[in-house]
């Protein structure tokens, strides 16, 4: 799967609340021997800089922008699945994406974005098997582009239910109920619903995303996704445009 998390082809659909429990249903069911299912609930921070440039970017060209995101994953029940959240670099060309990550225990988090841990206490929160030179190279290069000017613009909420697998591989991931969250954002404790204040925003439509490595998505993909159009939906987008919306309101 490291191609599906590192480079790949992403394609959402929107799903009315009906058709996003019906697939919600089939998700969740045994995926078989060959395919392996996650689910729970996901709190995304999205970070920018004080003159939120990269919120600007993604409202004014969507389909080629650069996020730094924080995500922690909770169980279906809400509690953390773990002590440790995943740092992000996300760009998007097109339908493309490339994501580069690495894990980070949460007391490391407010630290991190104050510049003050060091590459050793990083390198000891990934797990066997990470290549420590893309680790290096992912904190370099956040530490680059803004170094602790880094501050969260928001955080987005949702439910999350995938399946990956099959041959070619490929993912399919099914995001509802779904909140925007401006903050005061902390990034001290676990980033559950009463940490993130009440929601400015929610999507009242299901997010079906489509992630497969090669240039067409696998058939099984195709058959649970239908004969749906493509559609536009960008989390980061959504929540910048609540910020802006946010900062007019005030201005006002």
């Amino acid at each position: 799967m490291t191609d599906l998390v590192r480079r790949r082809i992403e394609l959402k659909y929107l799903l009315p609340a009906a058709k996003t429990r019906e697939l919600r249903a089939v998700l969740t069911a045994e995926p078989g021997q060959h395919f392996r299912r996650i689910g729970g609930w996901v709190t995304t921070v999205y970070f920018d800089l004080p003159d939120r440039r990269l919120a600007r970017a993604a409202m004014e060209r969507p389909e080629e922008n650069l996020k730094l995101r924080l995500r922690e994953y909770f169980d279906d029940e809400g509690a953390p699945c773990s002590p440790f959240v995943w740092i992000e670099i996300k760009e998007r060309q097109g339908s493309s994406s490339r994501k580069s990550r690495f894990r980070l225990h949460k007391r490391l988090v407010a630290p991190f974005f104050r510049g003050e841990t060091d590459l050793t206490s990083i390198l000891t929160c990934q797990t066997t098997g990470t290549d420590p030179s893309n680790v290096c190279e992912t904190v370099q290069r956040i530490h680059d582009l803004a170094g602790d000017a880094w501050m969260p613009l928001g955080a987005v909420r949702y439910r999350r239910c995938s399946i990956e697998g099959g041959s070619p591989a490929g993912r399919l991931t099914l995001d509802d109920r779904i909140s925007y969250h401006l903050g005061p954002i902390g990034l001290d404790g676990a980033l559950d619903r009463r940490a993130l204040g009440p929601a400015v925003g929610e999507e009242p439509s299901g997010v079906l995303e489509v992630k497969h490595a090669g240039a067409t998505a696998p058939a099984w993909c195709g058959k649970l996704v239908g004969r749906r159009d493509a559609a536009e939906y960008s989390k980061f987008l959504m929540l910048s445009r609540l910020s802006f919306a946010e900062a007019s309101a005030h201005v006002d």
